[in-house]
């Protein structure tokens, strides 16, 4: 059984169309699954408004740490900054 996301043809539609939207979700979907567990529990902490601080108290690593799996989360989905990774972590259904 193939998911919707599997049966979407999202290179035919990011080749073919001029759309930046479409070519953005595209290699974030391409790249989805190179986000580690850690880096989406904090988008997810970041997503819910915690600072790193917060962040790392909650999940008992280091402020650097966290900052450290942001800012490879914002490389692996091409994010801005980190308003922008968390939009694109909620749109490709990563965080909930």
């Amino acid at each position: 059984m193939t998911t919707t996301l599997e049966a979407v043809p999202f290179e035919a539609i990011a080749e073919t169309r001029s759309d930046p939207l479409a070519r953005e979700l595209y290699r974030a979907w391409r790249s989805r699954v190179a986000l580690t567990n850690r880096e989406r529990d904090c988008v997810a902490w970041a997503a819910e408004g915690k600072t790193e601080w917060e962040s790392a108290a909650i999940l008992g690593i280091a402020p650097r740490t966290v900052e450290s799996h942001l800012i490879a989360a914002r490389r692996k989905l091409n994010a801005a900054n980190k308003v922008h990774l968390v939009a694109i972590a909620f749109r490709l259904g990563l965080i909930g």
